[in-house]
């Protein structure tokens, strides 16, 4: 099943096949294959290089640091994470910079590494971005333990929640604190 699943990724086109190959490597990992794990992630890697849309390839970077976590492979999960947030930056558009980032903080969160991942969410120039987020991290924070974090980042995330314009964006972003 494994095998087919490879040979299906490899017909798609680059970004999908990149991000499909990171996938797949974390399925890899997770089952034990880790030779498995470790050829499909370096070719995925070389696949999201040669992405040319900054939002696609920070997409496929933040999944090959997610597969890497899995493997336990945590120096190219750095990495990844690193070379997908330089990149994030440059993205010109509020709300799609704050999706890419968002993904790296979930990314860090699964990593254990709550100081970063709220780091990040922090950095988020998009009001109702940093807001989703922070919701995002709120429940995690919670499950590890850190209820004062948690309850920070919930405060935060509901003022500014309050400060958004839009009422269904704004309904959307309080629902999420529920």
């Amino acid at each position: 099943m494994a095998t087919e699943a490879e040979a299906l990724a490899r017909t798609m086109p680059n970004s999908d096949h990149g991000r499909a190959l990171a996938r797949l490597a974390g399925a890899a990992a997770q089952a034990g294959d880790l030779d498995r794990a470790g050829r499909m992630a370096t070719e995925a890697e070389a696949l999201a290089r040669g992405i040319t849309r900054p939002d696609v390839q920070v997409e496929a970077l933040t999944e090959l640091a997610q597969a890497a976590i899995q493997a336990g492979d945590l120096d190219r999960a750095g990495r990844m994470a690193t070379e997908a947030e330089a990149l994030a930056r440059t993205i010109i558009s509020p709300a799609v910079q704050a999706q890419a980032l968002t993904e790296l903080a979930r990314a860090a969160a699964q990593a254990d590494d709550l100081d970063r991942a709220e780091a990040l969410a922090r950095t988020i120039i998009d009001p109702d971005g940093r807001a989703q987020a922070l919701t995002g991290l709120v429940r995690t924070a919670a499950e590890a333990g850190d209820l004062d974090r948690a309850s920070r980042m919930a405060d935060e995330a509901e003022a500014l929640a309050r400060t958004i314009i839009s009422f269904a964006v704004q309904a959307r972003a309080l629902a999420g604190l529920a």
